[in-house]
C-alpha cells in the first residue's frame, strides 16, 4: 500500500520544494513520521496519508489513494523446506519482503514469473 505511495509522496514533496518539516507541520504530524512513510518503513493510517496529500496540495489524489486501498490484492505465500537451495530461499524471502513493503510492482512480478517459467536449454 504505502510503499508505492511513499515514493509518490516523496516525489510530490520534492516537486513542490517542501521539506519533511514543512509537510509534517502542515499535516499536523511529526516529520519523522512523514519520513518513515516515504521510505516505506511504516504504512501510515489512511487519514495520515490524506493529511499529507492535503499538505502537499494534492487533495485531489485522495480518492486515488482510497481506491488503491480497496482494490483486490494478490498474496505471496510459500513454504521453504530444508532442501531449498540457500540462494533460492533468500530470493523468495527478499521477494516477500519487497511485497510487504509494497515495492514489488506488477511489472517486476510478471518479469520474475516469466524468468521462473523458463526452461534451461537441453
Amino acid at each position: 500500500m504505502q510503499h508505492i505511495w511513499g515514493a509518490e509522496l516523496r516525489a510530490l514533496r520534492h516537486g513542490r520544494g517542501m521539506s519533511l518539516e514543512d509537510v509534517g507541520r502542515a499535516a499536523g504530524i511529526s516529520y519523522p513520521t512523514v519520513s518513515r512513510i516515504e521510505r516505506g518503513c511504516i504504512r501510515g493510517r489512511p487519514e495520515t496519508i490524506h493529511a499529507i496529500l492535503a499538505a502537499l496540495g494534492a487533495a485531489d489524489r485522495i480518492s486515488e489513494f482510497d481506491a488503491h486501498l480497496t482494490r483486490p490484492r494478490r498474496e505471496i505465500r510459500f513454504t521453504l523446506d530444508p532442501e531449498t537451495p540457500t540462494a533460492f530461499a533468500r530470493m523468495l524471502l527478499d521477494l516477500r519482503d519487497a511485497y510487504l513493503r509494497g515495492t514489488l510492482t506488477l511489472e517486476t512480478s510478471d518479469h520474475i514469473r516469466s524468468v521462473l517459467g523458463q526452461r534451461p536449454p537441453s
